[in-house]
């Protein structure tokens, strides 16, 4: 697993902790890999803290690119164009305003998050070696990320979502890992492409 689109301290210390475990692990296979992420996707969605949701483009601009080429997930996210917020005048009303996000930043800066993974994993392309990339695209990600204040909208969000996750889901990520090396699922651990894995990713991240 190269590393993720979120340049922290804490959290690339974390990542980097899980590459070498996993780094030191004999064999694995794709669907291990995949299946492991999709495990901590689905953590951060369903426990807290979970990924904090205002438009609802951060939790979409998650991705996920493998060695065997393409993005699987998140390639082409669709993101919202207007952001509602309420807002108190005096006395006890309450307004609702609409601003308009920027949203060539937001798919210019995904784009780069992936096309920069996708460069990582090219070298692991040529080498055969099964790895996977994963991370936010969304150019405020890291700064969501670290609001340790901050009082989220979505019920359960919370700061360091991410790094949270990654340290919970470890030893759990890991054995899935080791897990599916040993079962080898017939064509498609030991090397099916194309619509089969596009599939397999879809029914794990949906």
């Amino acid at each position: 697993m190269p590393k993720t689109a979120m340049g922290i301290q804490g959290l690339n210390e974390v990542i980097a902790n899980l590459n070498a475990e996993i780094q030191a692990m004999e064999t694995r296979t794709m669907s291990g890999l995949i299946r492991a992420v999709a495990l901590l996707r689905r953590s951060m969605d369903e426990e807290a803290p979970k990924i904090p949701v205002d438009t609802g483009n951060l939790r979409a601009s998650w991705f996920v690119v493998t060695s065997r080429g393409g993005t699987p997930i998140g390639g082409s996210p669709k993101f919202k164009e207007m952001r509602t917020v309420k807002v108190k005048k005096k006395g006890r009303k309450v307004e609702k305003r609409e601003y308009k996000v920027d949203i060539e930043k937001l798919k210019k800066i995904h784009a780069e998050a992936v096309a920069s993974t996708r460069a990582i994993l090219e070298q692991r392309m040529k080498t055969g070696e099964e790895a996977i990339g994963f991370g936010f695209g969304a150019y405020y990600a890291a700064y969501v990320h670290e609001m340790m204040q901050a009082k989220f909208k979505r019920e359960g969000a919370g700061a360091k979502f991410f790094q949270a996750h990654l340290r919970r889901k470890k030893a759990e990520m890991l054995a899935m890992i080791a897990k599916e090396a040993k079962i080898r699922e017939t064509g498609y651990a030991l090397g099916g492409t194309g619509r089969a894995i596009r599939g397999k990713l879809k029914r794990e991240f949906d």
